[in-house]
C-alpha cells in the first residue's frame, strides 16, 4: 500500500528484436500481486515485456489506483497471452492520459501474431473505474476490454475522451468464460462510455463508432466510414474500405468531457 511508481523507463532488451541482447518476448514488467491501497503509476515508460503491467487481487482486494501519463507500449508473447495493462478486479480505478500503443502481438515475430485475447488495456470486473483522455493505438485486438463472468461484475464506469485508434476494435464489454451475456445490460447512470474515434483503412481497422452493443461475447460496431453495424470477431474490416483514407467519427463532446489543451 501507498506505493508511487514514477518516472521509470523499464524496458525489456531480451524482448526487443532490434537489440543485440534479443532471445525472446519476456515475462512481466510490472507486476502486483495480492492486496493493496493507494497504488501510483505516473510519467512511466513500460516495454517490450510479454505482458507490460500486471496486476492480481489474489490475497485481496487492490483499491485506489492511479494510472495517469505512462506510455505502454509493445507487448507479446509467443507463448502465452499477453496485455499491454491487466488489472482484476480493481476498485477505484483512474486511467488517465496515457498512451497504450501495439500491445499484445508483433508484427514479424513468429508465435507472437495479434490474437483476439490479447488488447491494449483488459480490466476483469472492477468498482469505481473511470478511462479519460488516453490513446489506445494498434492493439491486437481490443483498444479497452472490460470482461466480465457475473451480473454485476462491473458497475459505476466511466470511459470518455478516448482516441482510439487501428485496434482490432475500440471496446469490448463481454464475458471470458460461463454462458454469454452474463452481464450485459442497459446502462443506467452513470455507466458511460463516449468514445471519439478515427478509423484507419490500413487492413486491419475496425473500430467501434459510438454506439457499442454485445451479441453473446462479440461486439457489435458501427463502422465509422459508412454507418453500418455488424457483430463479428475482432480482426475483421467493413466491406467499405477499399482505398487508403483516413476518416474521423466523433460525436459532439459534452462540457464536461472536453479534451485538456
Amino acid at each position: 500500500s501507498h506505493l508511487a511508481v514514477v518516472g521509470l523507463d523499464i524496458y525489456s532488451d531480451i524482448s526487443d528484436p532490434n537489440s543485440p541482447n534479443f532471445v525472446d518476448s519476456g515475462t512481466t514488467g510490472i507486476y502486483v500481486l495480492g492486496s493493496g491501497d493507494d497504488l501510483l503509476f505516473e510519467d512511466n515508460k513500460v516495454s517490450f515485456f510479454g505482458s507490460n503491467i500486471s496486476m492480481m487481487d489474489r490475497s485481496g482486494p487492490i483499491n485506489n489506483i492511479q494510472f495517469r501519463r505512462n506510455i505502454v507500449a509493445d507487448s507479446y508473447g509467443t507463448a502465452s497471452h499477453s496485455q499491454g495493462l491487466f488489472i482484476r478486479h480493481p476498485h477505484q480505478l483512474l486511467i488517465e492520459d496515457n498512451v497504450f500503443s501495439h500491445n499484445g502481438w508483433h508484427d514479424t515475430i513468429a508465435g507472437a501474431e495479434a490474437t483476439v485475447f490479447n488488447h491494449n488495456v483488459y480490466l476483469k470486473e472492477g468498482v469505481d473505474v473511470t478511462i479519460r483522455n488516453n490513446i489506445f493505438a494498434r492493439g491486437s485486438a481490443l483498444g479497452v476490454k472490460l470482461s466480465s463472468d457475473t451480473t454485476s461484475g462491473f458497475h459505476n464506469f466511466i470511459i470518455e475522451n478516448n482516441l482510439f485508434f487501428e485496434n482490432g476494435h475500440g471496446i469490448g464489454l463481454n464475458h471470458s468464460s460461463g454462458a454469454a451475456n452474463l452481464w450485459w445490460q442497459p446502462l443506467p447512470a452513470p455507466e458511460q462510455i463516449t468514445t471519439y474515434t478515427v478509423e484507419v483503412s490500413d487492413g486491419r481497422s475496425f473500430t467501434t463508432s459510438p454506439t457499442i452493443t454485445s451479441d453473446g461475447g462479440r461486439i457489435a460496431a458501427a463502422c465509422a466510414r459508412c454507418g453500418s453495424v455488424r457483430s463479428e470477431p475482432v480482426m475483421t474490416r467493413c466491406d467499405c474500405i477499399v482505398t487508403a483514407s483516413t476518416t474521423a467519427a466523433e460525436t459532439p463532446r459534452p462540457a464536461s468531457s472536453q479534451a485538456r489543451a
